[in-house]
C-alpha cells in the first residue's frame, strides 16, 4: 500500500480523491478469499503453518526500520505490561489508602530532609527566621483581623472566650 501511494507521488498523480475505493477493498477481500479456497484449506493446520511462513518471509524482507522498530515496540510493550502487572499485585496485596499513607510519608520526608540539609548549611537561626516569618506575619494579621470584627459586631465582650460564649448564648 506504501509503495503504491509513493509511486502515485511519484509520477504525479497526487490526488487520491477517497484513498482507496470500496470496490478496490471488496476486490481485495474476494481475492483473499478465493486465494484461501483454492489453497484447499485443511484440517490439520497446514493452512496456519503456510500463513506463518508467508509472514515470516514477508517480515525477511521488510525494510531495516522494521526489523529495529518491531522488537523495540515489543520489549516497551513487555516492560508496560510488566509494570501494570506488578502494580495491580501491589494494589491487591495492599489497600489503596495505605499506599497513599506511604506516598505521603515519602513525600513529607523529602521535603523535611531537604529542609534539614538547608537549615545546616545556612545555620539554624537564620533558617528559622527564613521559614517562619512568613505565617508568622499571617497569623499576627488573622489575629488583628480577629480583633477588630469582635470589637466592632461585640463590643461589650473583653476576652475571646467571652465572645465566644456571648455568640452561643450561654
Amino acid at each position: 500500500m506504501l509503495r503504491w501511494w509513493a509511486q502515485r507521488l511519484v509520477e504525479g498523480r497526487a490526488d487520491l480523491g477517497d484513498a482507496v475505493d470500496a470496490a478496490d477493498a471488496g476486490e481485495l477481500a474476494f481475492d483473499a478469499g478465493s486465494a484461501l479456497a483454492r489453497s484447499g484449506a485443511r484440517a490439520d493446520g497446514g493452512l496456519l503453518s503456510d500463513a506463518a511462513s508467508g509472514a515470516l518471509e514477508v517480515a525477511g524482507g521488510a525494510d531495516e526500520g522494521a526489523v529495529v522498530v518491531v522488537p523495540v515496540v515489543a520489549i516497551f510493550l513487555v516492560c508496560i505490561a510488566v509494570v501494570l502487572g506488578a502494580g495491580s499485585l501491589v494494589l491487591l496485596y495492599f489497600s489503596w489508602d495505605a499506599l497513599l499513607a506511604v506516598a505521603i510519608e515519602v513525600a513529607f520526608s523529602y521535603v523535611s530532609a531537604r529542609a534539614a540539609v538547608r537549615v545546616a548549611r545556612e545555620g539554624w537561626l537564620l533558617a528559622a527566621v527564613r521559614l517562619t516569618w512568613k505565617p508568622l506575619l499571617g497569623a499576627v494579621a488573622c489575629a488583628v483581623i480577629l480583633g477588630a470584627t469582635l470589637d466592632h459586631f461585640l463590643p461589650e465582650a473583653r476576652s475571646l472566650p467571652e465572645a465566644v460564649r456571648m455568640l452561643l448564648g450561654r
